[in-house]
């Protein structure tokens, strides 16, 4: 079945082939890697629709630059959950492929009030763009920083339970590897807001130094719009 599947898709137009090609593995229009969502009616197909060599050539690039997101659950236990079901039924080439998954463990409750990145916002601002990245969140916002680590903590010391008793032993790697795996991947959301007092919310790493660097890509891509649509005017 999954040879015949292969042999009418090969068949297509070259034009449509591509465009199916590029919607599943390229990312979209603004650049940003694909979100695919995963949610709780996903079960295992019964039957691959692919080839071992096709998935095999394509799941390098599938698995690498998209964003799995487990955060439509109502709950972060429901999300880990469901993605030990998902991750169960992949390989472990394919496991190991994966660089970002989403749980919904921050969704309802951010740190409040929104991190504080004003003085770093307005720093940039006066900043050529290709100084931007230098900057450091601990330099211009040290209580946000220390904010930022000591939530990242709280939500990795909450989570880290969920995933032992979900998943840990589940796969063939040696104890901690597979939570230390899920750690590394795992993204929450955070509140941040800059000079302009607009609060917004952004997908970070349970990861502090990933998170900082995070959270300064985001106010450098708010502040470098900014600059640009003050130079238009």
């Amino acid at each position: 079945m999954d040879s015949t599947f292969m042999l009418r898709l090969y068949a297509l137009p070259s034009e449509l082939f591509a465009l199916i090609e590029a919607l599943v593995l390229r990312a979209d229009d603004t650049g940003n890697p694909r979100v695919i969502s995963v949610e709780d009616s996903w079960c295992p197909p019964s039957v691959h629709q692919l080839d071992t060599a096709t998935r095999r050539t394509l799941s390098a690039a599938y698995f690498t630059t998209h964003i799995f997101d487990f955060s439509t659950l109502v709950s972060t236990s429901l999300g880990i959950s469901l993605c030990a079901r998902w991750l169960d039924h992949l390989d472990r080439g394919s496991r190991a492929k994966i660089r970002r998954i989403r749980f919904a463990a921050s969704y309802d409750s951010p740190p409040l009030p929104p991190l504080d990145c004003s003085t770093l916002w307005s720093r940039m601002l006066q900043l050529p763009s290709q100084d931007m990245l230098r900057l450091d969140l601990g330099d211009f916002e040290p209580l946000s920083a220390r904010r930022l680590a000591d939530w990242i903590n709280r939500e990795a010391e909450e989570i880290t339970p969920l995933l032992t008793e979900q998943c840990l032993g589940r796969f063939e790697w040696g104890e901690g590897n597979w939570l230390l795996y899920m750690l590394e991947r795992a993204e929450i959301k955070v509140l941040w807001c800059g000079a302009d007092g607009m609060a917004r919310e952004m997908w970070v790493q349970l990861h502090q130094y990933k998170a900082r660097k995070a959270l300064v890509s985001a106010v450098k891509e708010q502040c470098a719009g900014m600059r640009t649509t003050i130079e238009a005017a």
